[in-house]
């Protein structure tokens, strides 16, 4: 059985739990990234959503400094440590050419003169990206909302894995 199956028999009772935290997501002012007005993103915790063009949400993420964490996601001189969303997809546009990806950690990844460009391409996608976010301080609910909306969203598991290093 899949990881996706597995979870189905809980999706009820998330819902129940979480339904009202979906629907302000849902209901969130969606932001082109290159054209955030000045003071909008706050300095709060939260959760945000990376979307492809307006319809595709593409990775969910959680902060304790919205304005921060987007900043690094797109940031010229972030690396892959902080730029983790722009990493994963450098990896899979990566594995297209190298079968080895897997087997290489990521400091022998941000090492290979063949992968650096890609992950270069990358941060130019995430930086054309739109978002959403919500505020939520409360770093237990984030960390529950999190896995839910990529759940939801269906940015699980191609994009946001949760699988521990």
């Amino acid at each position: 059985m899949n990881k996706k199956t597995e979870l189905q028999p809980y999706e009820a009772g998330l819902d129940k739990l979480f339904i009202e935290y979906y629907e302000k997501l849902e209901k969130a002012e969606l932001y082109k990234l290159s054209e955030l007005p000045k003071g909008v993103l706050p300095q709060n915790g939260g959760l945000y959503v990376f979307y492809e063009g307006t319809e595709k949400p593409i990775y969910v993420g959680r902060t304790k400094n919205i304005r921060q964490r987007i900043q690094l996601h797109t940031r010229d001189s972030s690396k892959s440590e902080s730029a983790s969303f722009t990493f994963i997809l450098a990896k899979i546009e990566y594995k297209l050419i190298s079968k080895e990806v897997k087997k290489q950690t990521r400091k022998v990844l941000m090492d290979n003169i063949e992968f650096i460009p890609i992950f270069t391409k990358q941060k130019e996608r995430v930086k054309n990206m739109h978002l959403k976010f919500i505020l939520e301080e409360h770093d237990i609910l984030q960390t529950m909302l999190e896995p839910y909306f990529a759940y939801k969203l269906k940015t699980y598991p191609d994009y946001n894995t949760f699988e521990t290093h």
